[in-house]
């Protein structure tokens, strides 16, 4: 039986990360920006924003069905609300710990809104990344007062268990410019400033990151996880060498 701190700090205890609030180490505090594509999808930002639904630590991979009123799981290719509840078993203990020691509500404190209705130049971003399938998406709308606690992640212990660790990559694609207020953290380190458009990526399975926003206007980003491919590393040589990648 996995007790409650159990895979917090197994996580812990396989990062490679300094877990040292006084200092600062590039090689994981930060942002690793990629990329900045061109183009305008300020319209489809706008419908994403309509659509989107408030999600809490104990529902935000769940996602409203195009089908119907069901629940299933942005990141299970199945769409099984078994297999989903398989897959998240004993990955959030910590998380509801923290929760049941506070007066927040686990399933109802609003951490950020979501959704994966994407239209065609946004797809066209994600596709851009041309990752292994399955590779996954989801689209985050971080709304005035939500805030998505410092954690690290699990999903690639079983999602890609099988891949070489080395070739999974999460980027963020941020759909919005920056504004005051709004902050993302990756370490010690936190990532302001940016334009629509531009990308980065982080060492998801050492380091620990948040985001906040204290702004009036939503934060808007593309979340895509997946398995990096030969075609996967010419995008990203090119993006680097590259003022933006226009779509």
């Amino acid at each position: 039986m996995t007790t409650k701190l159990d895979l917090m700090e197994e996580a812990i205890s396989l990062s490679n990360y300094h877990f040292d609030k006084d200092r600062i180490d590039p090689r994981f505090d930060g942002a690793q920006v990629l990329g900045r594509f061109e183009g305008d999808w300020s319209d489809e930002v706008e419908q994403m924003i309509a659509i989107s639904k408030t999600r809490s630590f104990g529902t935000r991979n769940m996602i409203d069905s195009q089908v119907n009123n069901d629940k299933v799981e942005l990141d299970n290719p199945t769409g099984s609300k078994e297999d989903y509840q398989k897959m998240i078993e004993g990955f959030r203990p910590y998380e509801k710990e923290f929760f049941d020691k506070t007066d927040l509500d686990y399933y109802g404190y609003p951490i950020i809104n979501k959704t994966n209705q994407i239209g065609p130049k946004v797809t066209s971003l994600f596709k851009a990344f041309k990752l292994t399938e399955p590779s996954t998406y989801t689209v985050h709308i971080q709304k005035v007062g939500q805030v998505f606690p410092y954690h690290i992640d699990f999903f690639h212990r079983r999602r890609w268990k099988d891949a070489p660790q080395e070739k999974i990559i999460r980027i963020q694609v941020m759909l919005n410019d920056w504004q005051p207020g709004q902050c993302l953290g990756y370490g010690n380190s936190v990532y302001t400033g940016w334009k629509a458009g531009e990308f980065h990526t982080f060492d998801h399975v050492s380091v620990p990151h948040w985001t906040s926003n204290a702004n009036y206007e939503p934060r808007v980003s593309l979340l895509i996880t997946g398995v990096k491919t030969d075609e996967t590393e010419e995008f990203l040589y090119k993006a680097r060498t590259s003022k933006t990648i226009k779509i």
